[in-house]
């Protein structure tokens, strides 16, 4: 895990009794597994947590930083008034080939898709 999660962890833990918790998140991007993990933590900490929690993005929000910030609910984020994101989208067209059940049932070779097609007329 990288380094950026573990003092992340740290910084959490070390808050104390505060009653709300502002992250504010400056970043050109990073590791999407570590963005994901921090994610987790801080979703685990606003269930279990007696605080509020909020996200404020300064100047770029790139990512791994978007990422970080769909943790928290829309109406807890905010961002500086000339702050930059970037969002990723990801677009796939790939055909798939399957040796197994699920290639007999997408065929209507499988005895359950028969009978589903006789039952509802498909």
């Amino acid at each position: 895990m990288t380094t950026c999660f573990w003092r992340f962890r740290e910084q959490l833990e070390a808050v104390g009794d505060e009653t709300d918790i502002t992250i504010e998140v400056t970043t050109p991007g990073g590791d999407a597994d570590c963005a994901r993990r921090i994610c987790v933590d801080i979703r685990i900490a606003r269930e279990h947590c007696d605080k509020s929690f909020w996200f404020a993005g300064r100047s770029t929000v790139y990512s791994a930083g978007a990422s970080i910030m769909a943790a928290f609910p829309r109406e807890r984020r905010f961002l500086s008034c000339n702050c930059v994101l970037k969002i990723h989208e990801r677009k796939m067209k790939k055909e798939m080939k399957f040796d197994s059940a699920i290639a007999r049932v997408r065929t209507g070779s499988a005895p359950a898709d028969r009978a589903n097609r006789d039952r509802f007329g498909a």
